[in-house]
């Protein structure tokens, strides 16, 4: 691969704004990769910046959904205690009530698939 400003010199690497080639002449050095002389620099530090802040921002993305996985279970547990409430209720007596068992049941459904949900969620990497 040759410079994309002199084409007699072999480049060393490419702009990571523009992803032309650079020679040594053409190229300013970043921690992170190169940038064009006089034209890409401001790029790629905005560029550097911004994935700096999303490394830093997947770790509070990986506590929220943590958080929301433990709010999924408890609200599963709910759930599941108010339908067996509704179901014992529905047997209690003289009588059947089939709406109390109904939605008893509906209830225990519901609680089983936020369970379900909560089971299956996980965190990036895990």
């Amino acid at each position: 691969m040759r410079c994309f400003f002199h084409a007699d010199k072999p480049a060393i690497g490419n702009c990571k704004s523009c992803q032309r080639g650079l020679c040594q002449e053409c190229a300013v050095e970043y921690p992170q990769g190169l940038a064009c002389s006089g034209r890409c620099e401001a790029d790629v530090e905005a560029l550097i910046d911004l994935i700096r802040r999303n490394v830093e921002a997947a770790g509070v993305g990986t506590q929220l959904l943590l958080g929301y996985r433990r709010a999924l279970f408890a609200s599963a547990a709910f759930i599941l205690l108010i339908s067996a409430v509704f179901i014992v209720a529905a047997f209690r007596g003289d009588t059947f009530h089939g709406f109390l068992f109904a939605f008893g049941s509906m209830c225990a459904l519901f609680g089983l698939y936020h369970s379900y949900r909560a089971f299956k969620l996980r965190a990036p990497g895990q």
